[in-house]
């Protein structure tokens, strides 16, 4: 079963929370990846994984990236910035197609930007 739970805001959200940089928003955002166990120690054996996460974290650039178990399965966390909600889709399907993942997209803001907010 693949399954996406995605809350990306609209642009008119990034003028209130994100930064504007040339005329584009930049959101930050949490993903977690939960992985079945089955594809995940497949994944493991044949390298895949190691690959998909290499090249996850060369193209997203997170400033946090955390391996985890999440109910008795591998899971990841990453923080990073996304300046195109389009991109999005490119980098779910990569973890779609070589883990089966279950991903979690919600944006998050720093203790700074939320009180830039008050």
């Amino acid at each position: 079963m693949i399954r996406i739970v995605t809350h990306f805001p609209k642009l008119s959200y990034c003028s209130s929370i994100g930064k504007e940089t040339a005329k584009r928003c930049i959101v930050r955002l949490l993903m977690e990846i939960v992985i079945p166990v089955e594809k995940g120690n497949a994944a493991a054996s044949d390298g895949s994984m190691q690959k998909v996460f290499d090249d996850f974290v060369a193209d997203s650039t997170p400033e946090a990236a955390y391996f985890f178990l999440r109910e008795g399965k591998r899971a990841a966390l990453f923080v990073f910035e996304e300046k195109n909600p389009k991109n999005l889709v490119a980098h779910n399907e990569r973890l779609f197609v070589a883990l089966d993942a279950e991903i979690h997209i919600q944006p998050v803001l720093s203790h700074q930007e939320l009180n830039q907010q008050f």
